[in-house]
């Protein structure tokens, strides 16, 4: 599965870093921040994998993860955090009610 194409979804990033899904007649007001940062993707992947080295269950993470998706307005993200916490055997009801 790619950032490019997801389930017959248009959408990515693009080489700025900029993340939209479909609409391609609209530019993003700043780049994405972890890829126009110096150090900000490897502190991001720092805090990953102390995530994942911790005992939090795998569902609050992926919840999490998705949160942010929604917070940060990335559809295509969105759709992946989902996608990854229905199969880690996160309910419909909960994912549902995530934004609210």
């Amino acid at each position: 599965m790619t950032t490019t194409e997801l389930e017959g979804q248009v959408g990515g990033c693009s080489p700025e870093g900029a993340c939209a899904v479909v609409d391609h007649h609209v530019e993003a007001r700043i780049g994405q921040p972890a890829m126009v940062l110096p150090g900000a993707m490897e502190a991001l992947q720092a805090v990953g994998a102390a995530i994942a080295a911790s005992d939090l269950p795998q569902t609050t993470v992926d919840l999490v993860n998705a949160r942010v998706s929604q917070i940060n307005g990335c559809g295509v993200c969105l759709l992946g955090d989902i996608k990854i916490a229905k199969k880690h055997g996160e309910t419909d009801d909960r994912l549902a009610v995530l934004a609210g």
